[in-house]
């Protein structure tokens, strides 16, 4: 699956090379990019989950924050609930919770 909306974009040749590239649409990045600190593919896997998330419901899960502490304090307390989720199957639910796990 590809989605982009991003003008950048880096490619690692391998999956256990690290980056530290600081883009990307801030409302997607994943933690550790967001905390500027090392990371891999698994962050496409954490913005995939926000994009997901936002096509299913129609808005972003981390919406409500306005500058980038609100975006780090949200991800570590970021709790997957939301009304109009109910009519999405478990497995879905399960999907977008994974990818949104940090770890």
């Amino acid at each position: 699956i590809k989605i982009a909306d991003l003008g950048i974009s880096k490619l690692l040749n391998d999956p256990f090379e690290l980056s530290f590239t600081y883009c990307g649409t801030p409302i997607n990045m994943a933690p550790e990019i967001l905390n500027r600190v090392s990371y891999n593919f698994k962050a496409d896997i954490w913005s995939f989950g926000t994009i997901l998330y936002e096509m299913l419901i129609g808005e972003s899960p981390f919406k409500h924050s306005k500058t980038k502490s609100d975006l780090k304090f949200s991800h570590k307390n970021f709790i997957f609930v939301n009304n109009r989720m109910q009519s999405f199957s478990k497995d879905c639910l399960r999907f977008i919770n994974l990818c949104m796990t940090y770890n």
